[in-house]
């Protein structure tokens, strides 16, 4: 005995419209679960990258007491040339200096809990590279404007100096 197939008549249900709903609120939740997931484990990553370039850069820091840590760029090209300032805002360029030559960019510090301040450079342009105030204390409230020197030694290489500045502000 043959059995018959029921023949689709195009006409869609309660029952199905309310079963097609269901499927888009568990797809949903399924993606907001995912990119939930995802988030988090962004975070910790940017968290624990955060904690390992601490310890690599500073083993002696004890990274509960770090209250913000911020890694800024910094270049310079030091060229037989005249000199010239990078007006970016979003790293310490120095632009063109010639040998012998410097110049001056400064970092805002802004103190949401007393702290003592420690900045550090990084890189092939560190040896170039001062600050005349380094390990002190700035208070709660407080908004400083640092500056950040550039001395290029008159027996350095043509070329292109990078690396970072790093400002850490530590609990006492």
């Amino acid at each position: 005995m043959k059995k018959s197939i029921p023949k689709k008549t195009g006409k869609i249900s309660g029952k199905d419209v309310a079963h097609a709903g269901h499927d888009k609120d568990k797809t949903l939740r399924i993606i907001l679960a995912v990119v939930f997931i995802v988030s988090v484990g962004m975070l910790l990553g940017t968290v624990s990258f955060t904690v390992h370039r601490i310890n690599n850069l500073h083993p002696n820091i004890n990274v509960d007491k770090v209250i913000s840590y911020t890694e800024l760029n910094s270049s310079v090209i030091v060229a037989y040339s005249v000199a010239g300032l990078d007006g970016d805002t979003d790293s310490l360029k120095f632009g063109k200096v010639s040998q012998g030559g410097g110049g001056t960019r400064f970092i805002i510090i802004n103190a949401t809990e007393r702290s003592v301040v420690e900045i550090y450079f990084s890189g092939n342009i560190s040896g170039f590279l001062s600050v005349e105030k380094n390990d002190y204390i700035i208070e709660k409230g407080s908004i400083e404007k640092v500056p950040i020197d550039i001395d290029v030694p008159s027996n350095a290489s043509n070329g292109n100096y990078d690396g970072k500045v790093h400002v850490l502000l530590l609990r006492q």
